[in-house]
């Protein structure tokens, strides 16, 4: 089997895995410049095999094929596409809406909107224009990137946006995130903060196993030099086992997606291991942790280029000598409130004993920017998690174990949050997803009116 089948199998049941297909999806990579990989029209996800992926040239393809086809011919930085059918997208698609930049990793990886295009192939390839994905009316989405992994993150970012989208006709309004702003995320997600992962995913789905090196290097402020170390070289790699751990939990568990959220480790008063920026976290090794100076995370040595957002984690580190492992990510419900900047009120015991009461809404900031730095810092006062506004959560804890178990109560807490605001709006007995489309279509239907 080659790496290009390998790769769709792969990824069609991840996709399945994850709950964002329907009855009609299809997926495709285009394999050199004028063929394509795409599964047979009319097999479900579920059920595909290797003898349902086909290889097809972009000019010829059938009639069941030409959305991927053509789309590869007007698109020359395409080269995979998901046909998708999520969930929470086919509300969206029904309705014709356009969706907003509600989180900024869809800003980033979707684009600035996400609009409805008609259902025909020159309506889709200008909806698509200067994004990655659109919604198709009355049906479901086309998302594309450069690797698969791209289109996959973006199936799932779309659909978490999309539940965003429906959830705040119970809990309150998502707070858009401006154009301008959107759109330099976008630009320095393509240019820059994903490049050289999606080189090493291209290099591995095209079966080149010498990918780009590790690049393990120092910073340019004292490096190696700034750095004494205290600790054993026993706990050091232990450590790094443990980080490299969280970021493939955080993707199991889809608390982040793609390359999207970061985790860090204290290794003495003074030095912490971080995930490194932009890169996947399934190929990751432990050595490619980073180590930071917390009292100056300017300085970093022994690993990749930390992530932007270390300064937050050296902040909560540095005021709290009793937090050793902290935690940012993406998940769906805690994604859901911190788009609406909602401060989310005690759900439950173990989100009392484990956050230390409610959890509040840093100001909202473009990544790795000081203003975000200090918003979450403020709102981590007395608390161990805080949303992080149009962006995500933020955990921390004694240890890892612990940072993870916050943010689970975290995410069980907010869909309690989202339930109890469903059956307020709606004067129901017991929640469901139908009830809250019910009540998002008709609240969008009598604004229409």
């Amino acid at each position: 089997m080659n790496n290009y089948i390998q790769t769709i199998l792969d990824y069609a049941k991840r996709l399945v895995a994850e709950g964002v297909v329907g009855e009609s999806d299809m997926i495709s990579m285009r394999f050199e410049l004028n063929e394509m990989y795409i599964t047979k029209a009319g097999v479900k996800l579920a059920d595909l095999t290797e003898d349902d992926v086909v290889k097809m040239n972009i000019f010829t393809a059938d009639k069941e094929y030409k959305y991927h086809s053509q789309i590869y011919n007007a698109r020359s930085d395409i080269n995979a596409i998901c046909q998708c059918y999520p969930k929470w997208v086919v509300p969206m698609a029904k309705a014709g809406v356009t969706i907003p930049a509600v989180l900024d990793d869809m800003a980033q990886i979707v684009g600035p909107t996400c609009k409805t295009s008609a259902d025909d192939i020159n309506s889709i390839i200008k909806t698509l224009k200067g994004r990655n994905s659109c919604l198709v009316k009355d049906k479901g989405c086309i998302t594309s990137g450069r690797t698969m992994d791209e289109a996959y993150t973006c199936v799932l970012v779309l659909d978490k946006a999309s539940h965003c989208f429906v959830a705040s006709s119970v809990i309150g309004e998502n707070k858009i995130i401006n154009g301008f702003e959107a759109r330099l995320m976008r630009f320095i997600y393509k240019t820059k903060y994903s490049k050289k992962n999606q080189q090493n995913l291209s290099a591995m789905q095209d079966g080149d196993t010498k990918v780009a090196p590790a690049e393990v290097k120092t910073s340019s402020e004292g490096g190696e030099a700034a750095i004494q170390k205290t600790w054993s070289a026993e706990s050091e790699a232990e450590l790094r086992q443990i980080i490299k751990d969280s970021g493939v939990g955080l993707l199991e568990e889809n608390l982040v997606q793609g390359t999207w959220g970061n985790t860090a480790t204290r290794l003495d008063n003074d030095h912490m291991l971080v995930t490194p920026t932009g890169l996947d976290y399934i190929a990751l090794t432990p050595e490619d942790m980073p180590v930071v100076k917390i009292s100056d995370p300017s300085v970093w040595a022994y690993g990749k280029k930390p992530t932007s957002e270390r300064k937050i984690h050296a902040a909560i580190m540095q005021a709290r000598p009793e937090i050793n492992a902290t935690i940012h990510s993406h998940p769906i419900f805690c994604s859901i409130l911190a788009s609406a900047r909602i401060e989310l009120p005690v759900m439950n015991e173990e989100m009392e004993k484990l956050v230390g009461g409610s959890c509040r809404v840093g100001a909202y900031g473009l990544p790795g920017t000081k203003t975000l730095k200090n918003g979450t810092v403020e709102a981590m006062q007395g608390r161990n998690a805080c949303f992080m506004a149009n962006h995500g959560v933020f955990c921390a804890g004694k240890n890892m174990d612990e940072a993870f178990d916050i943010i689970r109560i975290m995410e069980k807490s907010c869909y309690q949050y989202i339930q109890k605001r469903t059956l307020e709006a709606t004067g129901a007995q017991e929640y469901s997803d139908d009830l809250l489309f019910d009540y998002f279509v008709a609240q969008k239907t009598a604004k229409k009116k």
